[in-house]
Formats: C-alpha cells, sequence, structure tokens
C-alpha cells in the first residue's frame, strides 16, 4: 500500500505564490497593486517593462514616484477614492509618447470587508480613442451634409411650388390663347380634342374664316 504524501505548508505557499506570479504575468497588459502607504506590492513583467526598470528597482517604491515622477500623492489619488467608496474606479491618462491608458483601480479587502490594498489595471486604447474620434468627425460631417441636404430640399420644395404655380399659370394663358368656338358652317361638322402630354403643350391650333365658303385651319407645333 502506498503511502499518501502531504505537502507541506511551505510548500503550499511557496506553489501559491509562484501560481500567482504567473496569473500577473500571463495578463498582456500593465497591472500591479498597492497598499496603503502607496507602495508598490506587486507587479507584472508588462508593468516593469513600461516603466523600464527591474522588479527589484520598482518594488516597495511609492507609485506616485514611478508613474509621475512625484515626491508627494497626487491630487485625484484614485486609492484614496477606493478606500473611501469600497468601489472600483477608473479613469483616462495619457503618457508621454502619446499612447492613451484606460486606467481601472479595484479594492484588496480582507475577510471582514475593509480595504487593505488597490489593483490597477492599465488597458492600451489609443487605436479605440483614434476610432472614437474618427466617427465622431464623421457623424459632424455628416450631420452638417444632413442640414444641407434639408436646405436644399427645402430650396427645391420652394422652386417647385413656385413653378408648378407658374406651369398653372401658363396652362391658363395657353387654354386661352386656343379657339374658344368652333366655327359654324351649313356643311362641315368640326370637332377638336387637345390633350397636351406635359402641363403646358407645344401645339396650338387656330381656325380662320377667309370666306363664308373656305375656312383656315392653322396647326402649330412651337
Amino acid at each position: 500500500m502506498s503511502e499518501k504524501i502531504i505537502p507541506e505548508p511551505e510548500n503550499e505557499v511557496s506553489h501559491s505564490k509562484h501560481h500567482l506570479e504567473s496569473i500577473f504575468d500571463s495578463i498582456t497588459e500593465p497591472i500591479f497593486s498597492v497598499d496603503l502607504d502607496y507602495n508598490i506590492t506587486r507587479l507584472n513583467k508588462k508593468f516593469e517593462s513600461l516603466m523600464g526598470k527591474t522588479f527589484k528597482e520598482i518594488l516597495g517604491t511609492k507609485c506616485y514616484t514611478q508613474l509621475y515622477k512625484r515626491e508627494d500623492i497626487c491630487v485625484d489619488c484614485p486609492l484614496q477614492q477606493v478606500v473611501s467608496n469600497h468601489e472600483q474606479t477608473s479613469f483616462k491618462i495619457t503618457v508621454t509618447d502619446s499612447t492613451i491608458y484606460n486606467v481601472n483601480c479595484f479594492p484588496l479587502k480582507n475577510k471582514d470587508g475593509k480595504v487593505i490594498a488597490m489593483v490597477e489595471f492599465a488597458r492600451d486604447i489609443t487605436y479605440e480613442e483614434a476610432i472614437r474620434k474618427e466617427l465622431s468627425v464623421l457623424q459632424q460631417q455628416i450631420l452638417q451634409k444632413s442640414l444641407q441636404l434639408a436646405k436644399q430640399n427645402k430650396e427645391l420644395e420652394i422652386a417647385y411650388n413656385k413653378l408648378s404655380r407658374e406651369l398653372i399659370l401658363a396652362r391658363i394663358v395657353q387654354r386661352g390663347i386656343l379657339p374658344q368656338q368652333l366655327p359654324l358652317l351649313n356643311e362641315l361638322r368640326t370637332a377638336v380634342y387637345y390633350l397636351p402630354m406635359e402641363d403646358v403643350g407645344g401645339d396650338l391650333y387656330d381656325f380662320i374664316e377667309i370666306s363664308p365658303d373656305i375656312l383656315g385651319i392653322i396647326i402649330a407645333d412651337i
């Protein structure tokens, strides 16, 4: 019968610590934690690379010194907000190379629910911000074009209504030019059917009584 090996507590702690470090380092965005005295207590390789320093050079230093080259805490320190509100907070920051990060700050609590540390996770949103800016510009351009089209449509509507009134007047004038009565002849019956293709046609006709026995008919296309 084989003997069951029970792991020693120290080995378990070492294994858990290594596992936690592996999780931190597997995250491709910079992440670190700070205690209530603003000391950096944990960081991943991405944060180490971003700072351009080694793990030992960063660990235990003040977060505001590493991030902002300050000698005292920041005015709007997210750690103070997290401790007072017990809730996560977020903000955007632009670094010297114009990279834009969205920083999320999460509280770390003990079993009694008291905040004992804070984790900061930064995500590079430079590309997203550029796309958002381009979309905003395009939306403004579309809005301007829409307003221009609405104005032009209104002008076209006014012009169309004006033209329609003018065509109605032109049709009335044209109808007035055409003979209102047909000639009355003993041996000739006349009839007219006039249907223009448009509101105002280009065809005209007229009757001229040259003599009692002669009737002139004019048909013109103008």
